[in-house]
């Protein structure tokens, strides 16, 4: 009885921690690919707005290869 008792809370303790190293690892991945999606954002948008300011005529062509149906 004891025995049964003690492993009991034996697999309640490795589970407990198995599921926060699984659980803490997801956490961690999902916000590394949110800061890595608004970075990408953010020098996508960069980008988008040197060439509009120095290149119009480039940007006037992506502008029309991007927008048809």
């Amino acid at each position: 009885m004891f025995r049964s008792i003690l492993m009991l809370g034996v697999f309640a303790i490795v589970g407990v921690f198995a599921f926060k190293v699984i659980l803490g690892t997801a956490v961690g991945l999902l916000f590394f690919l949110i800061s890595f999606a608004i970075k990408a954002l953010i020098v996508g948008l960069v980008l988008y707005f040197i060439v509009s300011i120095f290149s119009p005529d480039t940007m006037r062509r992506w502008k029309e290869r991007w927008s048809r149906p």
